[in-house]
């Protein structure tokens, strides 16, 4: 039940909040920890708080929550938080040194026994220091940065560690920004991330969705682009005249693997240097315009397996080799390949 003898009203106008609320210590501090540019007009007899990305949802909790909390805990610090251990954590890239943080850690009395160093190769990487100092704090224990970049390389981070240390009843100190969660004001800053890190989310979804539908309106159907394209069937063919291996055209044509050489070409190279020699150029143009075929509708593995399946069901080999408009002689020597 609210507690002030107060009916709370609010309206949302495109970019800020109007709260019918009185100007009290408890929504002075509340609506400070929403928005340090929230004031108290004095003409509308309303509170006006920025949006500062919050929905009108996000917002109606953190007014439940200003609204419903007890006026007589207004006070900066309380006693048990003075009594808790702060906890200091430093972060740098693998290359980079430390010194600055620790040093400013030591600087407000952090022993060197309640100092964590961690090393990153990226911002995705593991913090296993972060992870053994959360477990040593007990509720009403500060953990301390030097500044917010140093905790979280990115808002989603951030949102977790924060999250972390308020789900053990601890607190979360940045020197260099002045956030303090055992200040009053900054009672709701963990909220705040919470409701920012899901605007994020929300907005990275939107431009994704938006952007997998332009690339299919341009033709794109996504997934990792094909490794073997016609042009460059056609110079793996050019290699393999010119007497190149299939680790070197590999190589050559950034393949990754041979396999994706011969999975993607239904001859062996002794076979097309025979085709050349036997039909020279327009061998190799037919030779091409097969591979192409291939890659246009199933991988020249998939095409293999049909032309194993059609023989197993009875098909003749000048039947298959209609079908996928390859030679009798290749449609024979892919059966015996894949039958053996």
């Amino acid at each position: 039940m609210n507690p002030d003898p107060y009916e709370i009203a609010w309206r949302i106008s495109e970019n800020e909040y109007f709260v019918s609320a009185p100007y009290t210590d408890k929504f002075i501090h509340g609506f400070a920890s929403i928005s340090s540019s929230s004031f108290f007009d004095s003409v509308l007899k309303e509170w006006r708080i920025p949006k500062s990305g919050i929905d009108s949802k996000g917002f109606e909790k953190l007014l439940n929550s200003i609204s419903k909390s007890d006026p007589a805990s207004i006070d900066q610090k309380s006693n048990h938080d003075r009594n808790g251990l702060e906890f200091g954590y430093a972060s740098v890239e693998t290359n980079e040194g430390a010194e600055k943080q620790i040093d400013a850690l030591r600087k407000i009395g952090i022993p060197d026994e309640r100092l964590y160093l961690e090393r990153t190769k990226t911002k995705n990487s593991p913090r296993p220091e972060f992870d053994f100092c959360l477990k040593k704090i007990s509720a009403g224990d500060t953990i301390v940065v030097t500044s917010l970049d140093k905790f979280g390389r990115s808002l989603r981070q951030l949102n977790e560690a924060t999250n972390s240390i308020k789900a053990r009843g601890g607190h979360f100190y940045s020197i260099n920004e002045g956030i303090d969660t055992r200040e009053l004001k900054f009672r709701f800053f963990v909220e705040n991330i919470n409701y920012a890190a899901d605007f994020e989310a929300q907005q990275i979804s939107i431009r994704t969705k938006a952007g997998i539908i332009a690339a299919k309106e341009k033709g794109n159907r996504g997934g990792r682009p094909r490794k073997m394209t016609r042009d460059k069937a056609r110079q793996a063919v050019d290699l393999v005249l010119d007497g190149r291996t299939s680790t070197e055209i590999a190589r050559a044509l950034a393949f990754g693997s041979e396999s994706t050489y011969y999975r993607n070409v239904p001859y062996g190279m002794a076979e097309i240097r025979a085709i050349y020699k036997d039909e020279g150029q327009g061998g190799i143009d037919r030779l091409i315009e097969e591979i192409a075929t291939s890659l246009q509708s199933k991988s020249a593995q998939k095409i293999r397996d049909s032309i194993t399946t059609l023989h197993k069901e009875g098909a003749t080999d000048q039947m298959i080799a209609d079908k996928f408009h390859y030679r009798l002689e290749t449609i024979q020597k892919i059966i015996s390949k894949e039958l053996k």
